[in-house]
Order: structure tokens, then sequence, then C-alpha cells
């Protein structure tokens, strides 16, 4: 049975849309195949009901990772298909199907955080620490806010979380703050470590250190500066990589969805470990980048200019010959807006630029524009992105 009709069959039949004959009985033959395949079609459709999809997903490769892992199960050679095979119907169920086998399987092989934390990643407009009995607490940056709970003692003064005692506390009693679009904040942890976190990132700790390592687990991106304690090493966990140090200052951006991911070291060491090959460790020297391509695993180790990577904590934008791709993702995810490349050159356009956050989207807009590399306009709410020398219309 071809797959790219099965899929628009599922699709029309999930959002309600009439089946004929014909494409009723392919239905019903392909949930008979197996369990697993009636087991997909439950989920799917409590998943389409209950809401909609909002995370922004690269339809091919969204399409290509659930037909990799259904074909790896099935020991079936794991060839991609390319979208001009499938139907608009379809790539819209591909999409849905890659964000239930992000956040329903629980065999997937980055999977991290547990759901109950999964969960707590959603949209808020503040500042929110989830404690580590499920209670919310939103954090006003400008407010004085004092804790204490399971075995937390914690402050917010000036925009900082402040873990200043534990009580106890275990290490396996995970916190968790979460940064909105458009905010950044600072936490120290009970060591003494200061992490900055960026827009939109998820950070979970436990309420103390008390095993022989220090683990925290990190979607998105911050900024470590670790306090040393060679007898307790220091573990960010990511969903595809792991950074183990005992004292140093590095940065690491690894935003669930990304094709890319790295860890930054400014000062200090730190081992690299990739959890696709977690036998193989790599040390990095100051001012190197660890590179992961989390599509392929292929990484690469480059010197760089570390001032380029933590120029976000001084609220700047600093870019250095970089795709436009990568920089409207991360435009997007302070300003929180919405955009879409028009044709495949302008996504691949690189740019330099030294820009300032608070002077807006339209300042950054108009830069683009100046540039004269590309044409950015704003339709129906949204910033359309085209080469220069074509037309944009709605």
């Amino acid at each position: 049975m071809q797959e790219d009709v099965i899929w628009e069959i599922i699709s029309l039949k999930i959002k309600g849309e009439p089946l004929d004959a014909d494409e009723l009985e392919l239905f019903e033959q392909w949930i008979e195949e197996s369990a697993e395949h009636a087991k997909i079609y439950r989920i799917l459709e409590e998943h389409f009901l209950k809401e909609s999809v909002k995370r922004s997903i690269d339809i091919e490769t969204a399409y290509n990772k659930v037909m990799f892992r259904i074909r790896a199960k099935a020991g079936q050679p794991a060839n991609h298909i390319k979208l001009w095979r499938i139907s608009a119907c379809a790539v819209v169920f591909a999409g849905i199907l890659l964000s239930i086998f992000f956040f329903h399987n629980s065999d997937y092989k980055n999977e991290f955080i547990n759901k109950s934390e999964l969960a707590f990643i959603g949209d808020s407009s503040n500042v929110v620490l989830r404690l580590a009995d499920g209670n919310n607490v939103i954090i006003d940056k400008d407010e004085y806010l004092n804790i204490t709970d399971n075995g937390l003692i914690a402050n917010n003064v000036n925009g900082v979380l402040n873990c200043v005692a534990s009580f106890d506390g275990k290490n396996d009693m995970y916190n968790s703050i979460k940064t909105p679009i458009g905010q950044d904040y600072k936490l120290v942890l009970y060591d003494g470590t200061e992490v900055w976190l960026n827009s939109d990132t998820y950070i979970a700790f436990p309420s103390a250190f008390d095993g022989d390592e220090r683990r925290i687990k990190l979607i998105g991106q911050a900024y470590f500066k670790v306090v040393k304690n060679a007898a307790q090493p220091f573990v960010v966990e990511t969903e595809n990589m792991n950074i183990k140090v005992t004292g140093t200052s590095f940065d690491i951006k690894a935003y669930h969805g990304d094709e890319n991911v790295s860890t930054t070291l400014v000062s200090g060491s730190v081992k690299v470990i990739g959890k696709a090959n977690p036998k193989q460790e790599i040390n990095l020297e100051p001012e190197e980048q660890y590179f992961l391509n989390v599509e392929s695993g292929e990484f690469v180790i480059k010197e760089v200019d570390t001032d380029v990577y933590t120029a976000w904590m001084e609220k700047m934008f600093v870019y250095k010959n970089l795709p436009l791709s990568d920089i409207m993702r991360d435009i997007s995810r302070w300003y929180g807006i919405k955009y879409k490349f028009m044709d495949e050159r302008s996504a691949q356009v690189r740019i330099s630029a030294n820009v300032e956050k608070n002077k807006g989207i339209d300042n950054i807009i108009d830069m683009l524009n100046k540039l004269n590399k590309v044409i950015v306009t704003k339709i129906n709410g949204e910033y359309a992105i085209k080469a220069v020398n074509m037309n944009i219309t709605e």
C-alpha cells in the first residue's frame, strides 16, 4: 500500500471529511494490518481532537523522521520520500504525526523529560516556576518573591531567582523554570552556579545536589558559569547531547526541533557526549564550539568568537555570515512573530548584523530591507521574505 495514499486517507478521516468506498476499504485494510496501526490512529484522533499543533515543523524532515522510525522498527530500508509525492493533506498529517511521536511515544530515543514535565512546556507571558510538588508560581521579575517548598528555599530579587538554601532536598526532586517569548531570566543554583536563560527556554533543576554529580536538564539556550567542584561534576542534559564540567563558563543552544544544536566554551574545559554515540567524549578548549546536526548525527569542532554567541545576554542580536533562516528563527523566539520564506534562495541568504533587541522588530525588518538582499513585507500579520528582484504577492 502506498504510504502517501494512506496518509492522505487517514488525514481526511481524522478531519471528518467523507471517504469514498475505495478509500474506506484501504483504510480498513491498513487498520487490520497490525495492532500498531490501530494504536497510531487512536492516538492521532485523540490528539487532533484535543488540541491544534502549535509547534512549527519542517514538514519534509518531519515526514522522513516518521518514516525512518516506522521502517526501522519493521526492518525496512529508511529511504527518504520527496514532498512532491505527497499531497497537501498528507503533509499536514505528517506534521501532526511527528508531534505525536515527540510527546506520546515512550521509546523516543531522545526523551529525557517525563510526560508531566513536558506538559509544563506551554505558552505564557510570564516566567513560570514549577515546583517539585507540581504547583506553578508566576514570577514578576520586578517584584520580590520568597519561596519555601519541598526542599527548595529561594527568592526572586531584581530578576534573579536565588536558590539560597536547601532543607531535606533530594537530587531527584526537580523544579522547572520556563521563560516566555521575549524575556530572559537568571537563576542562581544552590551551589552558586549562575545560569542565564534566553527566551523560550526550559530548565529543570533539583532542590539539592546530594549525589555524585550536579545534573540539570535544558531545552533552549542558556549560559552557565559553573562553580568548581571536582568531586561533584556538573552535567547539563539536553535532548541530543550531555555537557560535563567541573567549573567553567559556556553557552548551550539546544532548542527542541532545531536542525542544529551547539555548545560554545568561553573558559575552562568541557566534555560533550552526543547521545547518538555515548561512548565518545569530545573535549573542548576555550573559544571552541561543538556544532551538531541533529538529523545526521554529524558534528564539527570549530574556533569561534565567543562574544557572538553570548551577545544575547547583553540584549543584542549579533550574527556573522549566518543564513537568514537561522537568524529569523532567533528573532521569532524573541518577538513572537510569524514569518515565511517565499523562495528557497531567501532562506539561504547570509547576513552579518549587530542589532539591539530593545529597538523592536520594525528596526530589524528595516535593516534587512536596507541590506538589499531580501525584501520583507508584512502580509496578514505574517512577514513574507523574498530574495531581491522577486515579487511578493498575497
